[in-house]
């Protein structure tokens, strides 16, 4: 198994955060890829899976940019080349594989027509999602909206192991395809009120999944991409871990995030060496969380200008910490704990949801099976009012110091999604040679172990 911990690019020609496919002339090595820099040693690229396959005949794949193989769809995604061209360089390769996607009349840009348009594949769910212009059959109203395929139709995942394994014959035994992704998990569960959802059976359909994807590269990562949301997919996401399925995260915060005080505890009262809070839990940016039976350590900043490292426990009101205040303070600051808009974050950091008491806890601590891989996107350095998950922007130097010290990456993915580090199209060209590149070149990834479950 190649498991290679570096820093790379994953390349994007459209806006917004999905990774549209590449096509071969923006995959070169000019300044819009920034795979020609040291320090990056690989680059990924998404596609969905219409993209890689025959719009008519099931079985037939389009790895290397046959145009002959589709009609009616505006981009065509050549492996091969780009594989080639990572080769050439001897940089390592990332493909990412997309499964949710739009409904009407281009749906199957996403999800193959000859599932579309046979009943075979099982009559379309919407639930209550109230989506329009869907196709009759194969998907299910999506989680995060649009349309996925219906994982619960064995013809249906049958299809996708197809695909799954011709990749693996194509590709598996190159060195340099090193991760193989299916994206965008917290997407990809169904809408509330299908047969699929998001909860149980959708996470026993996914990891079916990921275990054949295990049994068919047998020389390449795999990895499964952003959040898990819930008890059952909390339970996924530590299945994952225990089992050599790598957890990708996004939105991730700087090393500041850790140590700056920012976020308003609701306190009730303050003692010389504890605390109590109103309510179930102390707070942090985007929600209510606690730390689930594993006390949460965080820097907290009393209005006297004392500090502290506070312990938080799960389903207690009250906080402890060594050493007792001299003064008298009355309200408090805490830091921010990092990256909680990705539930794999908050299972890597062993962290749940006050009232969920159930939630399972893993023994040893997830990331002591293996590192986790960080999507850094433009809009962690862009910050609030760009709709970043995060209150304040992050400088690249910052990100990296987390990287290493706070979320044990063994993986660094970094967005490239367009111009301007001020628009949620993300960062130009030059902004990558200026800030970006010198970032990386002086913060190498550190945490290189080999995974214990491999």
């Amino acid at each position: 198994m190649i498991y290679t911990p570096i820093h790379r690019f994953t390349n994007n020609t459209g806006s917004g955060f999905y990774a549209w496919p590449v096509i071969s002339p923006y995959f070169g090595t000019g300044a819009n890829t920034g795979i020609q820099y040291s320090g990056v040693t690989g680059i990924g690229l998404g596609v969905w899976w219409g993209y890689l396959v025959s719009q008519t005949t099931p079985g037939v794949y389009n790895f290397n940019g046959n145009t002959s193989l589709i009609s009616g769809q505006g981009t065509i995604t050549d492996l091969d080349n780009c594989l080639a061209q990572c080769q050439g360089l001897g940089k390592y390769f990332r493909l990412m594989l997309y499964l949710n996607g739009q409904s009407g009349s281009s749906a199957g840009n996403y999800i193959p027509n000859w599932i579309l348009s046979n009943s075979s594949y099982g009559n379309a769910d919407m639930g209550s999602s109230g989506i329009s212009g869907n196709p009759p059959y194969g998907v299910s109203a999506g989680e995060g909206g649009g349309i996925v395929p219906n994982f619960l139709n064995a013809n249906v995942m049958s299809a996708l192991q197809n695909l799954i394994a011709a990749l693996a014959a194509a590709y598996d035994n190159n060195p340099y395809f090193e991760t193989f992704s299916i994206i965008s998990t917290d997407t990809l569960g169904g809408y509330s009120g299908t047969t699929l959802g998001n909860g149980s059976a959708f996470c026993n359909a996914m990891q079916s999944l990921y275990a054949y994807c295990k049994s068919v590269f047998l020389h390449t990562n795999v990895q499964v991409e952003n959040g898990f949301g819930g008890i059952s997919q909390s339970n996924l996401t530590q299945w994952c871990f225990q089992n050599g399925v790598l957890v990708g995260c996004s939105d991730t915060a700087g090393n500041s995030s850790f140590q700056t005080n920012y976020q308003t505890l609701p306190i009730g009262s303050i003692s010389s060496t504890s605390l109590t809070l109103t309510g179930n839990s102390w707070c942090t940016s985007g929600g209510n969380w606690t730390a689930n039976n594993n006390s949460a350590t965080l820097n907290v900043l009393f209005n006297d200008g004392e500090t502290r490292s506070v312990n938080f426990t799960y389903g207690s009101n009250t906080a402890t910490w060594t050493g007792a205040l001299t003064g008298s303070p009355t309200t408090a600051t805490c830091a921010f704990m990092p990256g909680l808009a990705s539930q794999a974050i908050q299972t890597a950091f062993n962290l749940s949801v006050p009232g969920n008491n159930n939630w399972p806890s893993i023994s040893p601590a997830p990331m002591t099976y293996s590192s986790l891989s960080m999507d850094i996107e433009p809009l962690d350095m862009t910050g609030a009012g760009a709709g970043s998950p995060y209150p304040t922007n992050f400088t690249p130097s910052d990100i990296c110091v987390a990287l290493n010290t706070q979320y044990n990456a063994g993986h660094a993915y970094w967005w490239m999604m367009g111009p301007g580090f001020g628009s949620d199209n993300g960062v130009s060209a030059a902004d990558w040679a200026s800030s970006v590149i010198p970032a990386i070149q002086a913060n190498p990834i550190v945490n290189t172990a080999y995974p214990s479950v491999y």
